[in-house]
Parts: C-alpha cells; structure tokens; sequence
C-alpha cells in the first residue's frame, strides 16, 4: 500500500528521473511501464557483461544502458504515454529502482524476502550463474557450453531458478491458489486485467 499502479513514476524516485521530453513525463504510471505503454521506445534487449567485467550501478545503466544490439540507447518519453503498446526493456529497469526507492531494500533483498523465501524458493535469485551451485549453464546452438554473461538489470534479465522453484513462483500468481500467502486474489485479478 506504499504505491498505486496509477502513481507517476517520477512520484516515488530520487536517484534518478525521466529526462525531459515534449511529452508529460507524470503520465509515466507504474502501470504502463509494467505493461509496456508508458510511451518510451528504447526497445531495449540488455547486453551481456563478461565474467568479472565490472558491472555499472542501476543509476549508470539508466543514464547509459548497454543494448544487445550494440546501438546507443536511452531511456526517454518519446510517445504519448497511454496511447500504444511498445516494448521497453528500461521499464523494468525503472520499475527495479522503483522498488529499491520505496523499500529502502535492493532489488535482489526485496525479492528474496518478499516471494522467494516465503515460497520457499531455495534454488532462486539474482546472482551470476557461473557462481551458482550445479547450474546446468549455456549452451550454443551446436549444444556447446557457451560463454555465461552476467547482466546489469536483476528485474528485466538476471533472474535464474530451478525448475521447481518457478513452479512455486507460477502457482502463487494462479487464481485458483487460495492458501497463497504471497499475492491477494485481489492482486491476482489486477495482474489479469488489460
């Protein structure tokens, strides 16, 4: 209850804010970055980040994010916020600080405290998989072990589970799930709506 999905974004963030642009950037609602029409058309893929490269704060990544297409990229309002659906990588990027603003906690510690040890996820979270335990790793399209990257935004591409452990994750966000102790049926519903 410490947000609305109808707030402005900028409402709830102080490390960092929407560069200017010839739209209204407090049209920018939790809601459209959570659903891709928040008017920013960065399209953006996150590159990889080598083992032990250096990766940059969620601050830098935001100023100067690095695209999986190579091209320079930046986050701004550059369409009507509201008005289309268009994949934004950076919204999930924004919604990661949105979260660490409001709970004071980083992304990661909020996620592990908040869903994945209360679902008893052991086996989740958002550390390197050349780091992780038994990590079944990458693999090339020949099926040989391939280079594992590192990624700098946890919420849009760095998450690694199990198997088991995102069952659980998909089974709390289920309707028919009334033991869930994770999301109300409320939440549920809303999740559902266009």
């Amino acid at each position: 209850n410490r947000i609305s999905l109808d707030d402005p974004v900028e409402r709830h963030l102080s490390r960092w804010q929407l560069p200017a642009s010839q739209f209204d950037n407090s049209q920018v609602t939790i809601r459209r970055l959570l659903s891709h029409t928040a008017g920013l058309n960065d399209g953006l893929g996150f590159a990889d980040y080598e083992p032990g490269e250096q990766l940059p704060s969620l601050e830098e990544s935001l100023t100067s994010p690095r695209a999986s297409s190579g091209d320079e990229v930046s986050f701004a309002v550059q369409n009507l916020p509201g008005e289309e659906f268009i994949y934004s990588g950076g919204s999930y990027l924004i919604l990661e600080l949105l979260v660490e603003e409001v709970t004071g906690m980083t992304f990661a510690a909020y996620m592990q405290a908040t869903f994945f040890a209360p679902l008893d996820m052991n086996r989740s979270g958002y550390s390197f998989i050349g780091e992780i335990e038994n990590s079944a790793g990458s693999y090339d399209r020949d099926g040989e072990p391939a280079v594992l990257y590192n990624y700098a935004s946890n919420a849009a591409t760095a998450f690694s589970t199990s198997t088991a452990d995102l069952s659980k994750f998909v089974m709390a966000q289920l309707p028919e799930n009334q033991s869930n102790a994770i999301l109300s049926q409320s939440t549920i519903t809303n999740m559902r709506q266009p």
